[in-house]
Parts: structure tokens; C-alpha cells; sequence
């Protein structure tokens, strides 16, 4: 296991993504598949630091990345404003990635969805699974990709 414990800096975010990164190279993950999971833990920390804790950048945050029965789960731990169990119910997945990879073509797919929760919709649709939960005054998002 991948223990990483950030402070809630926008520069962080690269050093959380770049173990996501590694630890799914590591893992035999094929290339798009690490980008896609690259790009998740982007957004997923992004939003414990806007969401969370309103840009403070004093506070902690956890990320720990393990391979469990076949899968990459990345946890990503913060003590903001609490989130939902079931936050990510009720996102649609009207996110649908361009079949080639046009940057064009994925900044227009992008600009099609509603600015409320765009992040939690990219995050949901480049994932295999995700959970959330607030237990014990943490935050808890769970991003799972299959290897």
C-alpha cells in the first residue's frame, strides 16, 4: 500500500497524481486506463480542496493506493464540509469520452455538461467504480479501476 499525506495546495495535486500514476504502471494498468485514473484523482483531489475546504491550504489530505482483487482503488481522504454516501447516485454518466482523441472533441463533450458537478460527472465516468462515505470526521472517496 501507497500511503501519500498532502497539505490542500493546488501544486499537490500533481504529487497525488503522480503516485496514482506509478502505483498503476506498476500495476500492468494499459495506458489510457492510467490516464483516465490520472486524470479521476486530479479532479477527485481538486474537489477536496475547493469543496472541502473552501482553497484553505493548511489542511490534510490522504491518499492511499493499494491493488485489491484485481483492481487499482485509490482512497482519497479529507476533513471538509461532509459529503454523502451516496453523492454519486444521482450523477448521470452523459459524459461519454469521444471515440478518438481529440482534444477539440473532448473540450466540446466537457462544455455540453451543466457547470454543477461537472468534476463528480468526469471523475464517475473514468472510473470503475466509486464510493463515498464520512466516517470518523474523514471524508472518504473511493476510486476503483479494474486492471
Amino acid at each position: 500500500m501507497i500511503e501519500l499525506s498532502i497539505k490542500s495546495k493546488p501544486e499537490n495535486v500533481a504529487l497525488a497524481c503522480a503516485q496514482a500514476r506509478n502505483a498503476a504502471i506498476d500495476a500492468g494498468m494499459p495506458d489510457k486506463a492510467v490516464s483516465d485514473l490520472e486524470l479521476a484523482v486530479s479532479e477527485a483531489v481538486t474537489n477536496s480542496m475547493e469543496h472541502g475546504y473552501q482553497w484553505q491550504e493548511d489542511q490534510d489530505i490522504l491518499i492511499k493506493i493499494e491493488t485489491l482483487n484485481n483492481q487499482l482503488v485509490v482512497d482519497i481522504y479529507d476533513q471538509g464540509s461532509p459529503i454523502s454516501a451516496n453523492l454519486f447516485d444521482n450523477i448521470d454518466e452523459n459524459f461519454e469520452e469521444p471515440e478518438s482523441e481529440s482534444l477539440d472533441q473532448v473540450a466540446d463533450q466537457i462544455a455540453l455538461l451543466a457547470e454543477g458537478g461537472r468534476g463528480l460527472k468526469i471523475i464517475k465516468a473514468l472510473v470503475d467504480d466509486i464510493h463515498s462515505e464520512h466516517k470518523d470526521g474523514w471524508n472518504i472517496l473511493k476510486l476503483i479501476k479494474n486492471l
